[in-house]
């Protein structure tokens, strides 16, 4: 049996394929897990500054194939929330081109995180954590890791203080949509 490993280093943007299938195949492997419970997740990403930040259809793909990943893990009944926040140096950008791939989004403070952090928080389940790294005059990478370790997941958690979403702005919001069963219609004939 394979040694399990609730570690996994990180090169390049959080949403890309590989990272993503990294991420998936961690929580995937993860011991202990309520599977086949139903159960509301949500799912938090806090991005850097700049404007190539989610320009590509990876972004969308990813949270796809996150969200298949936890159903999957859990139910396919588990209600699934995603939420972006946006550091308040970029609060300028488009970032209304995001409003069709998250239920919400917020600005964070001032100060909150340096805008050269990304975190893709899975509460209660996993987390990815990048800073962005020069390697030449030119050239900045995103490098980092994603973990189901426990213990970090709830530290990293618990350093974002997710607690300022209370009294941030809010930049949209959608209801939360209940899946709706199509039932069968019935003909029934009056005598």
């Amino acid at each position: 049996m394979a040694k399990f490993n609730s570690w996994q280093w990180l090169v390049g943007a959080s949403y890309i394929e590989r990272n993503i299938a990294f991420l998936s195949n961690l929580i995937d492997e993860q011991i202990g897990i309520e599977a086949g419970h139903a159960r509301d997740l949500e799912v938090i990403w806090l991005r850097p500054a700049g404007s190539r930040w989610g320009s590509t259809p990876d972004l969308p793909d990813a949270l796809a194939n996150l969200r298949g990943t936890l159903r999957r893990k859990f139910s396919k009944e588990s209600k699934i929330r995603s939420s972006l926040l946006i550091p308040n140096v970029v609060r300028t950008e488009n970032n209304r081109r995001y409003d069709r791939i998250f239920d919400e989004a917020f600005v964070a403070p001032s100060g909150h995180l340096s805008p050269a952090v990304e975190v893709l928080l899975v509460r209660g389940v996993a987390a990815v954590v990048l800073v962005t790294a020069t390697i030449a005059k030119s050239t900045c990478v995103p490098v980092g890791f994603a973990t189901v370790n426990a213990v970090a997941v709830n530290l990293i958690e618990e350093r974002l203080n997710l607690s300022f979403r209370t009294r941030a702005e809010t930049l949209w919001k959608k209801a939360m949509q209940e899946d709706v069963q199509e039932v069968p219609s019935v003909d029934i004939a009056v005598q």
